[in-house]
């Protein structure tokens, strides 16, 4: 109900189809959903629990602030299929000037990513994009106002049809630098509506409570409570949820084990007829402080099971660190009679593989076409377009891709 009146202002005065309208909106909270996942699962890019940030903050500054300052490039993703680990996807992590400024992450069938704008030390615009049909198209926008350093104001816009479209605001206040009250409203198109309202409470730097109200067109009402606890080090040991139904009632805990200031062990457990149960956990490895793989469990009534792990990367973000777009390696190389080439794709898209001499002409095409994501190996047995052989010397081959293009030299010897 909340949109319907968006939907029928845009049907008029901008032709949008509201069916556009509906399908977007689908699709922001499936990304939202994916967006908080992650940063509930990836808040030990810190080491350290970062409460409620999901709930406090938009999920684009979430993202952020899991991997800030923790060099974090890449991450391979994947998925326990009963008997092996199985490749699902790639999180690419990119760099400016010590300053992160894309994050690209799996969703559902494809990519989404986030690019960040920077004003001195805040992030002001965070847009979104879905990687579609070979190429990103625009997705989100989300800006942000500060007053100091403390963000007070953030306005998010979708993009349907051609147009960007208003669709929700934020509005944080403080005490000091530490948030204590965050209301979210939802355009109506004649007027701005209440939607959510958080209010967080503090024993001097610690978050000890989030309290959620939703509005329901003429009061607040309760929605949800979490409670943390904290050892001396400033380590978050435990979040408790409540759900509000006709009463507070117990929902979820999750509990952190640390070693110094590393996060080691996440168990998470949900509250049911009177008796915490076994949900899933995660165990986390290091390499010093560097966080090198994030292994999740879940339990199936009798024991733990892989569901899923990360294996991540870093880099010195003093230097600008790229996404790597493309892959590319052949062997043996030198070759005689024929070398395999393999190459990798971030993303599903157009590629060419091809083979040219030293004087830049075409000798063979090894591959054109919609290529999916992931590893692809050809080979090349030393003919040209004919099938003819070719002569012993060096050759190019060369990768070109929507991404990017990358070169290796092949030497055939005879």
């Amino acid at each position: 109900m909340k949109h319907i009146l968006l939907f029928v202002m845009i049907c008029l005065i901008t032709g949008v189809n509201a069916l556009d309208y509906n399908e977007a909106i689908r699709q922001l909270e499936r990304q939202d959903e994916i967006m908080e996942q992650l940063i509930l699962t990836q808040t030990v890019g810190r080491g350290q629990y970062l409460p409620a940030y999901h709930e406090i903050y938009p999920v684009s500054i979430g993202l952020y602030h899991i991997y800030d300052g923790y060099g974090i490039s890449h991450a391979t993703i994947e998925e326990w299929d009963g008997t092996q680990w199985v490749h699902v996807g790639d999180m690419y992590i990119s760099y400016e000037s010590g300053q992160m400024v894309e994050i690209v992450v799996p969703m559902d069938e494809t990519q989404m990513r986030c690019q960040f704008t920077w004003e001195d030390e805040h992030i002001v615009e965070a847009s979104q994009q879905m990687y579609i049909q070979d190429e990103w198209e625009n997705f989100c926008l989300e800006t942000y106002t500060y007053e100091g350093d403390n963000l007070t104001f953030g306005m998010r816009e979708i993009y349907i049809s051609g147009f960007w479209v208003e669709t929700q605001r934020a509005t944080w206040t403080y005490s000091g630098t530490q948030v204590i009250e965050a209301l979210m409203e939802i355009n109506q198109v004649t007027h701005w509506e209440n939607d959510m309202m958080v209010n967080v409470t503090w024993s001097r730097d610690n978050i000890t409570q989030v309290y959620i109200e939703w509005w329901d067109s003429n009061a607040w009402q309760p929605d949800s409570r979490n409670a943390y606890t904290y050892n001396g080090d400033g380590n978050c040991l435990t979040d408790i949820e409540e759900e509000y139904m006709n009463g507070w009632e117990l929902d979820y805990r999750d509990t952190f084990t640390y070693d110094g200031a590393l996060m080691m062990h996440i168990l998470a457990e949900d509250y049911d007829a009177g008796a915490w149960e076994n949900h899933d956990q995660t165990f986390l490895t290091y390499s010093g402080t560097d966080l090198q793989e994030q292994l999740s469990q879940e339990w199936d009534d009798a024991q733990w099971v892989n569901e899923e792990r990360w294996l991540f990367e870093s880099s010195d973000i003093d230097d600008d660190a790229v996404i790597p777009r493309v892959g590319l390696d052949a062997w043996p190389n030198p070759f005689n009679p024929e070398v395999t080439v393999s190459f990798s794709l971030v993303l599903p898209g157009q590629a060419e593989m091809a083979v040219y001499d030293i004087r830049g002409r075409l000798v063979r095409t090894l591959h054109s076409g919609s290529t999916p994501a992931g590893e692809h190996n050809l080979t090349w047995n030393g003919t040209d377009t004919s099938g003819a052989p070719v002569a012993s010397g060096v050759y190019l081959l060369r990768l070109t891709t929507p991404q990017g293009t990358q070169s290796r030299k092949l030497t055939l010897l005879k």
